[in-house]
């Protein structure tokens, strides 16, 4: 929630009149600031808290500890403006209530799900919108792999696979033709071999390449990327694009790295993540996303280094999926 007033204990006066009704006896709240100071994750708080509810102050700094986290009185005045014109107008602030045992917090959970192609491109349903492609195919022949890379990329993807009732027979065979590709590329077994000890799952959804986020605004509780090793996005609409395909398709292996690269970035700089507002309670975290893509396109610049063929540089979150015949084909 944003605020015109960047004093925190002006909403900590509100609080309990707002919230009184809805709270579980024992539960009280206040107004608290979740930001990042010198990479540390801080829980700006009222500076007169100790003192008017130091019930509320003992548990907020066992939750705190829990999470990491260091406490730091608010500092701001009404109307006070920073010399430097550092301190943004504009404060987000959260209603953080806390139950008599710290670990009961009465947050509202968040969910956020991170697409390859933004919803918003278009308005066709799903079934609409997958463009089917000619009988003959366009694929990057796989490169040269060593073996052992492959084996240990497709550990990693089995080990966050979940298997699922609707689940293609041949997805397996999919998965590991998808290892045997990554394994070509260093930079794409970095990536992986990255996420191989972080709690994220890897499962199957026609026509989806989308990225599911579990939360609060403190915490991620599950990361869950949904893929389709036979969609390909079609990200760029220029006119040659029937032509050449390379520079407009990105195969299902391709897209899948910018799956990852969500997961990469969630898991292993999760502070960050949550003071851009990857968990908010209204808007795409579109900051993200932006970052995502410009990762994406540092990520195929650098496979191309490797094997010569063009990959879709972009700088739109648009695009359509295609239907194609394997897990690197372009149609």
């Amino acid at each position: 929630m944003a605020v015109r007033s960047t004093s925190i204990s002006g909403w900590s006066e509100y609080c309990a009149s707002l919230f009184k009704a809805k709270l579980p006896e024992g539960a009280s709240v206040h107004a608290v600031h979740s930001c990042i100071i010198d990479g540390i994750r801080h829980y700006v708080h009222a500076p007169e808290l100790q003192n008017t509810d130091p019930s509320y102050f003992k548990k907020l700094c066992s939750f705190a500890k829990k999470n990491g986290a260091r406490l730091k009185p608010d500092q701001r005045n009404y109307d006070q403006t920073h010399p430097n014109c550092r301190r943004a107008p504009l404060l987000s602030v959260l209603f953080l209530a806390l139950g008599v045992n710290a670990d009961v917090v009465y947050s509202e959970t968040s969910d956020v799900t991170l697409n390859l192609i933004s919803n918003d491109a278009h308005q066709h349903t799903a079934s609409e919108h997958i463009e089917k492609t000619p009988e003959n195919t366009y694929t990057y022949p796989l490169p040269q792999t060593d073996s052992r890379q492959a084996a240990l990329i497709q550990q990693v993807l089995m080990d966050h696979y979940q298997a699922q009732s609707n689940d293609p027979k041949n997805l397996r065979e999919d998965i590991a033709e998808l290892a045997h590709y990554f394994a070509a590329y260093p930079e794409a077994q970095t990536l992986i071999k990255s996420l191989a000890k972080v709690d994220w799952s890897l499962k199957y959804a026609p026509h989806t390449y989308q990225t599911e986020v579990k939360g609060t605004q403190f915490s991620v509780d599950a990361v869950t990327v949904y893929f389709d090793p036979r969609s390909g996005a079609k990200l760029k609409f220029y006119n040659k694009c029937d032509v050449k395909k390379s520079f407009c398709i990105a195969s299902p292996a391709d897209a899948l790295l910018h799956e990852l690269l969500h997961v990469e970035s969630i898991l292993h700089d999760t502070d960050r993540f949550l003071a851009d507002g990857g968990l908010g309670q209204q808007l795409y975290p579109h900051k993200h996303e932006r970052e995502t893509i410009e990762r994406e396109n540092v990520l195929y610049k650098q496979m191309t280094q490797h094997d010569d063929k063009p990959r879709p540089i972009r700088k739109e979150h648009s695009g359509q999926h295609v239907l194609v015949s394997c897990v690197t084909c372009l149609e």
